[in-house]
């Protein structure tokens, strides 16, 4: 078997590819340490006006395994290129009229929905058991973080949030009122829209809410206690599912990917804010 041989000696099999990708790029840690090093220091430089917020969050996800989403990455790596060579700012504003664009789920087409509404009717002890559940969940979960928080409202950029119940409670009577059907169809058209518009305005505004600084908007435990609630992954698998039935697409079509962002980076903010940073002691020769 021939054997190539590398400047540092390292010898690699002509055969195959294995061996490329085993191979360190470097010959000692140097170059790591130093680029970690740049990413400290990148993370917490000023940045009054949120220019680099999306780039921290872009390498953030690419270090952790969990790259940010797909559609949004290819649609800042189209921004013309007239605005990349007017700098940062200009980048940095057309990020953010890409991400208010990012309005959640996709508008709902009548016919379809209509279509879909038959289906929900024609079940109609798990249409509204799926409504109550819904609307239960939501309250349930920011109670459970008004106590815990404490707290005497959820934070303004959550406000849509708290308007969800009221619209799964809506569902939840028309499928328990004694009308006709058609008189029946066209109300839960009606209260499936409003839904559906309260969850636009939900994602539109958190698009928003994303690009700001969040330090300080709540305290240490406001965060925590959000983790936990409204945070959850049980709280998301109701919601999530809620929604989409009767939007009638799948959960993977609906991510309330804003939403869920929006509260790890408040999270991720809060602590960073509230974390006692550690005195440099005096060396031994100034005593």
């Amino acid at each position: 078997m021939q054997t190539a041989a590398l400047s540092d000696g390292t010898r690699l099999r002509d055969e195959g590819v294995d061996a490329h990708f085993t191979a360190p790029l470097w010959s000692d840690d140097a170059p790591v340490s130093d680029l970690l090093a740049g990413w400290e220091t990148f993370q917490k430089s000023p940045d009054p006006h949120g220019i680099w917020t999306f780039w921290i969050k872009w390498y953030r996800g690419m270090f952790a395994g969990s790259p940010m989403d797909w559609s949004l990455q290819l649609q800042v790596a189209l921004i013309a290129d007239a605005i990349w060579e007017d700098g940062p700012e200009a980048v940095a504003a057309a990020i953010r009229d890409i991400q208010t664009d990012k309005t959640g789920p996709a508008p709902l087409e009548e016919k379809l929905l209509r279509k879909h509404v038959e289906y929900l009717l024609r079940n109609p002890t798990l249409t509204e058991a799926t409504a109550l559940n819904g609307a239960d969940a939501i309250e349930r979960a920011i109670a459970d973080y008004l106590r815990e928080a404490p707290a005497n409202c959820l934070p303004e950029d959550l406000k849509h949030l708290e308007a969800l119940p009221q619209h799964f409670k809506a569902i939840a009577r028309v499928i328990g009122n004694q009308v006709g059907n058609t008189e029946k169809e066209n109300r839960l058209v009606d209260e499936i829209s409003k839904l559906h518009a309260r969850v636009a305005e939900l994602e539109k505004e958190l698009a928003v809410a994303k690009s700001k600084e969040r330090k300080g908007v709540v305290s240490q435990n406001a965060a925590a206690s959000l983790g936990k609630t409204i945070g959850s992954l049980p709280f998301w698998g109701v919601l999530a599912t809620g929604t989409c039935y009767f939007f009638g697409v799948t959960p993977s079509d609906l991510s309330l990917e804003n939403l869920r962002d929006y509260l790890a980076e408040l999270s991720r903010a809060n602590s960073e804010a509230t974390t006692p940073s550690i005195p440099t002691l005096p060396s031994s020769t100034d005593v």
